[in-house]
């Protein structure tokens, strides 16, 4: 079994990202059945409490048999942890790695969500804002507005007339290092693609 110690991180999304990546890479040429979308998304669901298998498996949109090894693999390497029919829990290092993303929802725009994320030390002077942007839109999550305290903002596809309101918004997260704001409703696949997006600029 391998230690949870061999992917430690001093970031809290990159070492999310970490465990997303190790969890599904293919074992023995077979790829599984889920990618590391699907494992974010679970951890994020299961943050909120003990979850089973077949809710897990529903919410993600993946198979049985693929949330099975998923929840296994992540047990392999220690992150949760399971209680018989309750279902699976975080341990501890995951629950304080996932605390460290904050999603602040229906600020003071309307209709707008903000995902605002801790990023480690070494990108504080993170200027590759477009990047981010770009990083985002290739996994299929349009930004309107994101804000890396320390570089600035882009607001694509924002009216200029909005984007003040839209900052006004990300300043409910306070303390966060990114703040990515996104139209409309922000559901797991969304809240992981996100994720991913920073974590591939950052990490």
């Amino acid at each position: 079994m391998q230690s949870s110690g061999s992917m430690v991180s001093e970031c809290s999304i990159c070492r999310l990202y970490e465990i997303a990546v190790e969890v599904s890479k293919p074992k023995r040429g077979v790829k599984p059945g889920f990618d590391p979308e699907h494992v974010i998304g679970y951890i994020l669901l299961a943050a909120r409490g003990p979850i089973g298998r077949p809710l897990a498996a529903k919410a993600l949109g993946i198979g049985d048999t693929a949330a099975k090894t998923m929840i296994r693999r992540l047990r392999e390497i220690g992150v949760i942890e399971t209680r018989g029919r309750e279902g699976s829990s975080l341990k501890q290092e995951l629950r304080q790695i996932v605390e460290n993303i904050h999603f602040c929802q229906n600020g003071n725009c309307i209709g707008i969500n903000i995902c605002g994320i801790d990023v480690c030390e070494a990108s504080r002077g993170l200027s590759k804002v477009l990047e981010l942007r770009d990083s985002l839109v290739s996994r299929g999550v349009t930004p309107l507005l994101i804000l890396c305290c320390s570089s600035g903002f882009v607001a694509p596809g924002a009216p200029h007339d909005v984007v003040d309101g839209l900052i006004s918004s990300c300043l409910e997260c306070e303390g966060r290092d990114i703040c990515v704001v996104l139209g409309g409703d922000i559901g797991l696949v969304e809240v992981s693609r996100v994720i991913l997006a920073i974590a591939k600029v950052v990490c």
